[in-house]
């Protein structure tokens, strides 16, 4: 049986919300890079594995097996992936084929540092290059799989005209694939996956007076708040449900209303609405400043 046989018999299952949709942020947030003879995940879903993976000065982190080739190096970038593009070619008896379908990444780096700019410099000399690379949207969902989208990678500074403008180094990275990476949600990797920022919420470094942190989590459904230590002693400043903003952050102890999130920042609680359940895999961010 063909594979589009297969699928016309059996449709795989889909999932619609009309009150509550699940809707993620698709910023591309970070990027992860490695050698291509660097060594596949054993499950790249453990957020340990990746703690003593990410390494951006090249010694292994505290208590990792692993060796420098091994290691990955993080990028906080601005970025974004479009639709991808088909090669098409004119075949016999004038049929039309799909023979590749081109991706691409296109990113932002506004860290311009010297290490960066080293970085840079030699992958321009290595032209052509294969890396293992993963990606993190802002959404908290990761691409990628065990074993990385094995890819090219352009990085090329970017020097623009008019005072207080930027330097900036755009990434560009391309791939041929018959089908999109694989992805996983990293709501319970705390701040594994963005070293550079601290307080995640989810288990990072503790953060100072005034500090601006994230707090991120992913329900399982049905519940209608979480608790989180990350929301203790802080301020939200702002929070989305699916991807859509609560309107009301309520601190009084009173009942929230539709849409309205009561926050008890002795506690580290957030509770929405009674007749608005979390609905299962909903992403909640929360933006937090830490109180002195």
């Amino acid at each position: 049986m063909s594979n589009q046989n297969q699928f016309t018999e059996t449709l795989p299952v889909v999932v619609f919300n009309s009150c509550m949709p699940n809707l993620n942020e698709s910023e591309i947030a970070a990027v992860y890079m490695a050698r291509k003879s660097a060594v596949p995940f054993t499950d790249w879903t453990d957020g340990e594995e990746w703690s003593a993976r990410i390494s951006n000065n090249g010694v292994p982190p505290a208590g990792s097996s692993f060796s420098g080739k091994d290691l990955i190096r993080y990028f906080s970038v601005i970025g974004d992936m479009p639709p991808w593009t088909e090669v098409v070619k004119e075949i016999s008896g004038s049929r039309r084929q799909i023979t590749r379908k081109v991706r691409t990444i296109n990113a932002t780096i506004d860290e311009t540092t010297s290490e960066n700019y080293e970085f840079l410099r030699v992958l321009e000399l290595l032209s052509g290059i294969t890396i293992r690379l993963w990606f993190l949207t802002k959404g908290g969902i990761l691409y990628g799989g065990n074993t990385g989208i094995l890819l090219n990678v352009q990085l090329k500074p970017v020097l623009t005209r008019g005072n207080g403008e930027l330097e900036v180094f755009q990434m560009v990275a391309t791939w041929t694939a018959a089908q999109s990476p694989e992805r996983i949600f990293t709501e319970s990797f705390g701040n594994v996956l963005t070293p550079s920022i601290p307080g995640d919420g989810g288990g990072g470094e503790p953060v100072t007076p005034g500090e601006i942190y994230r707090v991120t989590y992913r329900a399982t459904g049905g519940e209608f708040g979480f608790t989180n230590s990350g929301l203790v002693n802080c301020t939200i400043i702002a929070m989305t449900r699916g991807g859509a903003e609560v309107e009301d952050i309520k601190i009084d102890g009173s009942a929230p209303g539709y849409n309205q999130v009561l926050h008890d920042y002795e506690t580290g609680s957030a509770t929405f609405n009674s007749e608005q359940p979390l609905v299962p895999n909903e992403f909640i961010r929360v933006v937090c400043k830490a109180n002195a």
